[in-house]
């Protein structure tokens, strides 16, 4: 927080236009004509494509509570809803709904300058659907110890609002508790913003756009989807990841695609989050796991977390074991990533080599290519730019566009 996006840009300005690269900021794209290779911007210019990528990111999603269209309450997905948020706190009563990511980083950033901080969420502790219970206690009591308030195992039934300022001043939770207010944070997740696509594409229920290996759109020669709205083939499934560091990969892969180059292989999931200093790592992907095997000290937040599904290893995560969560992602991708009983007979997955030959790497670090194609890219929250004609890796906040006509 207390960001400017010019610090946090990956390419300034005065690059992309080296790099032949036209930006079209703060500008909506209001359609997609996959049939004529066009793309709509809201002023109702028109951008002709060879290939496009998709990559508009994720809408906040409010749920349907009265009051929460009050002036003081927030969500938060660019620089300006951060800056927005750092100010008005300072001093306030904060109250975050939502226990997981975004509502607990939250917390952790403004727990030393807001008077009070109260976490809303509807699991028995934070993170619980994505880590499980040991792991979201220690966080919680970290967070305790900061100072943090929790209102577990419960939602928000209303928010009471100020007739005359039009300014929340209450939560009201479904135990009848009531929870003084100055600032609300909303933190209940994200949808792919990809509702201007509906009559184009074949959207899934959560309104993403599922791809090949190649990120390409299934169904579409030239057509690729990145970030938060691809639904990416995982294991024997789909995954859809939120992250802007799988975003840059699937970039990556994406520019492969483009410039005619094997892709190589998808990475493995990998993220992190940074709570009061704390950075914990999670990689792999699991959304049902049914036990999380432990090593370490969860007190002394220092620990490695195996998440299991019928004594499969599907993700891992570490707090103070950072070794272990990057040599269990390369792991994951050579496909040597052990079971559930080899962690259960005390052994370390750091004593597992990994091939001197294995084929690239898990950041995906790539050369640049030409490309004698043009290019659009529909863009927002997810990452992606272009050097020397191959797309690179850059984050981008907000809606806009950009063409590239680089030749070889």
């Amino acid at each position: 927080m207390n960001l400017s996006a010019s610090a946090i840009a990956l390419r300034s300005e005065e690059e992309m236009k080296k790099l032949d690269v036209e930006a079209f900021y703060s500008m909506r794209c209001v359609g997609v004509d996959k049939v004529g290779k066009k793309v709509t911007l809201e002023d109702g210019r028109v951008l002709r494509f060879d290939d496009l990528v998709i990559a508009t990111g994720g809408t906040p999603f409010k749920p349907p509570i009265q009051g929460l269209n009050a002036t003081n309450v927030h969500t938060l997905r660019t620089v300006h809803d951060a800056n927005t948020i750092l100010e008005s706190s300072t001093g306030k009563n904060v109250v975050v709904m939502g226990s997981s990511f975004i509502g607990m980083e939250v917390a952790s950033v403004l727990a030393s300058k807001a008077r009070s901080i109260s976490v809303i969420g509807m699991e028995t502790v934070p993170f619980e659907r994505v880590l499980g219970v040991q792991i979201g206690q220690t966080m919680m009591k970290l967070h305790e110890s900061k100072g943090v308030t929790f209102h577990m195992s419960n939602g928000v039934e209303k928010v009471v609002v100020d007739a005359v300022t039009n300014r929340a001043t209450k939560v009201v939770l479904r135990n009848g508790a009531e929870v003084e207010v100055d600032v609300l944070v909303v933190g209940t997740g994200v949808r792919p913003a990809t509702e201007f696509l509906k009559s184009t594409f074949e959207l899934e229920r959560d309104g993403s756009i599922k791809v090949d290996h190649k990120m390409a759109v299934l169904g579409e020669n030239s057509i690729y989807a990145i970030g938060d709205v691809a639904r990416i083939p995982y294991d024997d499934g789909t995954a859809r990841i939120e992250h802007w560091n799988v975003a840059q990969n699937q970039g990556r892969i994406a520019a492969k695609s483009i410039a005619g180059k094997p892709p190589g292989d998808l990475p493995t999931p990998y993220f992190w989050t940074v709570q009061f200093g704390k950075s914990l790592r999670y990689c792999g992907h699991s959304e049902n796991f049914d036990d999380v095997l432990v090593t370490g000290d969860l007190d002394a937040l220092a620990f490695a977390a195996y998440f299991t599904e019928n004594e499969k290893i599907k993700a891992v995560a570490t707090l103070g074991k950072d070794p272990i969560a990057s040599h269990c992602a390369e792991l994951f991708r050579l496909g040597k990533m052990p079971n559930a009983s080899y962690i259960k007979q005390g052994k370390n997955p750091l004593d597992i080599p990994l091939s001197a030959n294995a084929r690239g790497s898990s950041c995906m670090s790539g050369k640049s290519h030409g490309l004698s194609r043009n290019f659009a890219k529909v863009t927002g929250a997810s990452s992606l730019q272009i050097s020397a004609g191959l797309i690179l890796a850059a984050a981008v906040i907000g809606y806009g566009a950009y063409r590239c006509t680089k030749r070889q």
